[in-house]
C-alpha cells in the first residue's frame, strides 16, 4: 500500500521546466519532495490524488530581486525621472519602523498569490526575515548595507548589529548586499564580502543600474555625483574608482565566488567578458525599467554569453506589482529569447541566483514539491504561450508539497 505521505496531481498541463510540455500530466510526490514527473498515462497515481484539471502546472516562480519593505510605496515616487530625483523622493517617504512589518506581511501576501514560491530580498538593516518566517514563503533574506564619505566607518558595525545571531534554514537564509558602488565605499564593499565568505552567505548588490552610476564611477561626476555631494554624503574623503561598474566589481571582490548583480542594465563588450568567466548571476528587472525610462537591457546577449539571467520585480517603488508572471510577459513583447528560457529565467535561473539549484526551480525526483497551477483559456493548444502573454491566472500554489494559497474562484 502506498504510504501515507505519498501524494500525486494531475494536470491537463505539466510545465516541469527541462523544455518538456506534458498533456496530460501528473505530479507525485513523497511529503516535501518530488518523486517522479510524467505522462498521466507512465506515472502510478498516490492513495492521495487531486485532479487539478484544465490548469498547466509549472514550478515556483522565483523572483531573484525585490525590497518587500517598499511595498507601501506603489504609486507614490516619481516615474521617468533621474535617479537622483527618484533618491530624494524614497528618503522622504521611507516608512516608519512600525510600517516595515506590515509593508513586508503585505508584499509577501502579494507574490504569493501571484505565484511566487521564493525570493531574494533585499532589507535595511536586516528586519525583513521576522516577518517572512511566519509566511509559508522561501527567502533569501539580504542584509542591506551602505556607507560612503563620512558614514563610511559606521557601515560594519551596524551591519554586523544587524546580522548577529541568525542562522539559516531549509526555508530562511541569510546573505549580504552592499547597497551600490555609489552608497557604499570600496572598503565597506570588501569588508562585507569577507563577511559574507567566512559565513559562507550569499552575496548580492545593485550595479551598472544607470548612466549616472557609470559616470560617478569613472570621472567622480554627474547628477548622482552631484546629488550625493549636496546631501553630504560625498566629500574629501571619497575617492573616484576610475573604473566602470563590473571592473568596481571585480576590483572589490565580488566576482571571486557567486553573487547577484541586480540590474546591469549598461554594460560594454569587455564587461561581458568579466562577467561570463566570473560565477554572478544577473536579475533583469523589466516593468522597473519600464518605470524608469530604461531600455535595452542585453540579457538576452548574456545568456548567450553563459551568464545565468534572473528575473526580479524589485520594489514596489519602482513597478505596479510583484507579478513575476507580468515580468514574463514584459520580456515576451521583446521577441529577443524564446518562451521556454523565459520560463527558465524565471524559475531554474532564479534558483541558480540564489544558490538554491539543487532543490528548487524545476519539477524533477529529488527537489522540493514547490509548484503552481495556473488556469488557462478554454481551447488552449499551447500553455506556456499562453502563460508568457498574460494569458493565465494563478488558481494554486504549493510549497514544500503543501498547499501554500488558492485563488477565488473567478
Amino acid at each position: 500500500m502506498p504510504a501515507k505521505n505519498t501524494w500525486s496531481v494531475s494536470a491537463e498541463w505539466i510545465l516541469p521546466g527541462d523544455g518538456r510540455t506534458l498533456h496530460p500530466g501528473i505530479l507525485r510526490g513523497r511529503g516535501a519532495e518530488i518523486e517522479n514527473v510524467g505522462l498521466e498515462r507512465d506515472v502510478p497515481p498516490a492513495l492521495l490524488h487531486r485532479e487539478l484539471g484544465a490548469v498547466a502546472i509549472l514550478p515556483g516562480l522565483i523572483n531573484a530581486h525585490t525590497h518587500l519593505e517598499l511595498t507601501h510605496l506603489r504609486g507614490q515616487l516619481p516615474a521617468r525621472r533621474p535617479i537622483s530625483q527618484w533618491l530624494y523622493a524614497l528618503r522622504a517617504r521611507w516608512p516608519a519602523t512600525r510600517d516595515l512589518d506590515a509593508a513586508v506581511e503585505d508584499g509577501a501576501a502579494e507574490a504569493l498569490a501571484t505565484g511566487t514560491t521564493a525570493l531574494a530580498d533585499t532589507c535595511h538593516n536586516n528586519r525583513a526575515w521576522r516577518t517572512l518566517r511566519q509566511t509559508p514563503l522561501r527567502a533569501l533574506c539580504l542584509a542591506e548595507v551602505t556607507g560612503i564619505g563620512p558614514l563610511a566607518d559606521a557601515a560594519i558595525p551596524r551591519l554586523e548589529k544587524h546580522v548577529r545571531g541568525v542562522r539559516s534554514t531549509g526555508r530562511i537564509r541569510f546573505g549580504i548586499s552592499p547597497h551600490a558602488p555609489y552608497t557604499t565605499s570600496p572598503e565597506v564593499y570588501r569588508r562585507a564580502v569577507a563577511m559574507a565568505r567566512k559565513r559562507r552567505w550569499p552575496l548580492a548588490t545593485h550595479l551598472a543600474e544607470t548612466e549616472s552610476e557609470r559616470q560617478f564611477l569613472l570621472r567622480g561626476s554627474g547628477r548622482l555625483f552631484d546629488f550625493l555631494t549636496h546631501m553630504g554624503l560625498v566629500n574629501s574623503s571619497v575617492t573616484v574608482a576610475g573604473c566602470t561598474p563590473v571592473a568596481f566589481a571585480q576590483r572589490v571582490g565580488l566576482l571571486e565566488g557567486p553573487c547577484l548583480l541586480a540590474h546591469v542594465n549598461y554594460l560594454d563588450d569587455a564587461e561581458m567578458k568579466i562577467l561570463a568567466a566570473s560565477g554572478a548571476s544577473v536579475v533583469c528587472c523589466p516593468r522597473s525599467n519600464d518605470f524608469f525610462g530604461r531600455s535595452g537591457h542585453r540579457y538576452a546577449e548574456m545568456l548567450a554569453a553563459g551568464i545565468n539571467v534572473a528575473i526580479g520585480t524589485d520594489s514596489l517603488a519602482s513597478n505596479s506589482s510583484l507579478d513575476m508572471l507580468a515580468e514574463m510577459a514584459r520580456l515576451r513583447t521583446e521577441a529577443k529569447v524564446d518562451n521556454q528560457t523565459l520560463l527558465r529565467m524565471a524559475t531554474l535561473n532564479g534558483a541558480r541566483a540564489l544558490g538554491r539549484q539543487d532543490a528548487l526551480g524545476s519539477l524533477a525526483p529529488g527537489k522540493q514539491a514547490d509548484w503552481i497551477a495556473v488556469d488557462l483559456p478554454p481551447d488552449t493548444v499551447a500553455p506556456l504561450e499562453a502563460i508568457v502573454t498574460g494569458h493565465g491566472r494563478v488558481a494554486e500554489v504549493a510549497i514544500a508539497g503543501k498547499t501554500a494559497h488558492t485563488a477565488d474562484a473567478p
